[in-house]
């Protein structure tokens, strides 16, 4: 009788890692905004959800993001830019929360694209934007009044999607000053690492088949 519940055991503690592991992987509804240019940002970014929180500022940014020609097709994406060009590991510019995970470093990015579209002379566009990206979180380490961190162990890695809407800034020479977008979309973990809890209904499932082999061969 042992024998044959065996397989019902075995497919039973499967079942419920599995269910573990898609639950530790669910999307989280995120809201966010983003800003670059003007002279004052290389790509900043604020995004909020469920347990969740990211934050990117960084010191200075470019006077323009990008040039046109009057009646011409022209690109608008932008990206958010890496803060290692203004700090090494610093924990003065960026920081975020996901559950109780707290990072004071990202790595990674986040890209908002735009259809192609042809400027007319608007001081405004509007435009439809697509939001992609994955942003790494770290805990920085040995760090004095923030300056001279090191490197510490990663604490999440979340995938981004979303859709929104950017308003640029244009002036008549057909330089792109700068941006301003919101937006909303999902947030996705990245599993790299068995969760606690499969990992533990997985052993505790091995101990249960090992204690049914064991009666088993007694019987």
């Amino acid at each position: 009788m042992l024998t044959k519940t065996l397989p019902l055991t075995l497919a039973f503690f499967l079942a419920l890692t599995t269910l573990a592991s898609a639950d530790s992987v669910n999307s989280i509804a995120i809201t966010g905004t983003a800003y670059d240019g003007f002279a004052s940002s290389s790509g900043d970014f604020i995004i909020h959800g469920s347990g969740l929180s990211l934050y990117q500022s960084s010191p200075g940014g470019p006077s323009f993001i990008g040039i046109c020609d009057l009646g011409s097709l022209c690109n608008f994406t932008f990206s958010s830019g890496s803060l290692g060009s203004f700090c090494d590991y610093c924990s003065l510019y960026s920081s975020g929360t996901f559950g109780n995970a707290v990072a004071e470093w990202f790595t990674g990015g986040l890209t908002f694209s735009t259809p192609p579209v042809v400027w007319n002379g608007q001081s405004v566009m509007n435009l439809p934007l697509t939001i992609s990206g994955q942003i790494i979180g770290f805990e920085l380490l040995n760090c004095s009044g923030g300056f001279g961190c090191t490197l510490g162990p990663q604490v999440f890695d979340l995938k981004i999607a979303g859709k929104g809407t950017g308003e640029f800034q244009m002036v008549q020479t057909g330089l792109i000053l700068g941006v301003s977008a919101s937006y909303t979309g999902t947030v996705t973990p990245v599993s790299t690492v068995p969760e606690p809890i499969p990992l533990l209904l997985m052993s505790s499932g091995i101990a249960a088949i090992g204690l049914a082999k064991k009666r088993s061969l007694k019987a």
